[in-house]
């Protein structure tokens, strides 16, 4: 499967209805081989953990650390990219690094704000290497503490307080941090820190889902736009993540894709997955990570109809005038939690057309292989 160049621009966004089904994974990649070999794309930004993902962009650029361990689902944080497919990309992305050009290497983040434990660490030896003042860091380590939503109001706000303090001295001592250690790690202290604000903020929201979604998708396009504008200005990105964070989705939740949309309208080419039966691994609501079947499709969804042609591997452009079909039927979406007694439910009404510039269909599907 080619990638028509007429749908390239400088981010594209490159979507999943699960995060654990291999096929996706697999076109993920070859998409990704062939914006970077072809089309000079050189950030790769992924939904996971920031803090952890930093890790594995050490790999990508310098080789340091195992891959296979960083990849592991328990040290990357989240089963989500803890697979085999994310091992075969990094080892992918290290290759191709190793032949080009320093100035050239393609960089991987992740934009999420959950799991910032490594983050905060890092921000702490951070300012400790730059001979910062101790006292400002004194209670740094506060979201990390056990059962960190019944503390009370004032707890959380002078944990807020000690978050936003290290955010804002680093800012203000920027030119004689850079020179006590380098531009790029100050920066990459920085993004840690602006991670650790956000995740205190989520922390902090109400747990009904979509006000979750509402905080969480916020942060991660903040996220996102910080790399775009401020990281690396100029630069050519792809994003991965699921087809419901990063599709233009305007509900009772505005998603990621919707907010980046705003911003950079036809700067961006989204493309969402699909299928249409086979397996995919997800975390059962007891907290197991397992393989589910797909569940049935009814005949009312885009799936079906894509089923119905016959084709088994599709790339489908969005027209600009869509036919019915395409503005009024539902979509399956499966999220990173599941189990068989939501078999009725995972299935959201979309106009494929406005949420995406493309889809890729893949008839049948096989379940992702976890990590550790």
């Amino acid at each position: 499967m080619i990638l028509p160049r007429s749908a390239i621009s400088w981010v594209t966004r490159v979507l999943s209805l699960s995060h654990g089904t291999h096929e996706f994974n697999v076109v993920r990649h070859r998409l990704i081989e062939f914006l970077v070999t072809e089309m000079d794309f050189n950030v790769i930004a992924i939904e996971a953990s920031a803090a952890n993902v930093e890790r594995l962009n050490r790999y990508v650029l310098y080789g340091e650390g195992s891959p296979s361990a960083l990849v592991n689902q328990q040290i990357i944080g989240f089963w989500t990219v803890g697979t085999q497919d994310t091992l075969n990309l990094v080892r992918w992305l290290r290759d191709h690094n190793q032949r080009v050009d320093p100035a050239n290497r393609v960089k991987f983040y992740g934009f999420d704000i959950n799991v910032p434990e490594a983050g905060i660490r890092y921000v702490l030896d951070y300012m400790r290497q730059v001979g910062a003042s101790p006292s400002l860091t004194e209670n740094y380590n506060c979201i990390r503490q056990i059962n960190y939503t019944t503390r009370s109001e004032d707890e959380k706000q002078r944990c807020r307080q000690t978050l936003q303090n290290v955010y804002d001295h680093l800012i203000e001592h920027r030119e004689e941090y850079e020179s006590a250690s380098s531009p790029e790690a100050f920066v990459r202290a920085l993004y840690m820190s602006q991670i650790a604000l956000q995740a205190e903020a989520w922390i902090h929201s109400p747990l009904d889902f979509e006000t979750e979604s509402i905080v969480r998708d916020q942060f991660m396009s903040e996220n996102v736009r910080w790399l775009i504008e401020e990281r690396h200005p100029g630069a050519k990105i792809v994003l991965w993540g699921h087809n419901f964070h990063m599709g233009r989705i305007d509900t009772t939740v505005q998603t990621m894709g919707h907010m980046l949309h705003q911003w950079y309208g036809t700067e961006f080419v989204s493309v969402g997955t699909m299928t249409y039966q086979g397996e995919f691994t997800a975390q059962h609501t007891s907290r197991r990570l397992q393989a589910f079947p797909v569940p049935p499709i009814p005949e009312d969804t885009h799936d079906h109809y894509l089923h119905e042609l016959g084709i088994p591997l599709l790339f489908l452009p969005m027209p600009t005038d869509p036919p019915e079909w395409i503005a009024s039927q539902r979509l399956l979406s499966i999220g990173a939690v599941y189990d068989t007694s939501m078999a009725e439910r995972p299935f959201a009404t979309w106009n494929l057309a406005e949420v995406f510039d493309a889809v890729i269909f893949i008839d049948q599907t096989t379940a992702s292989q976890i990590m550790g």
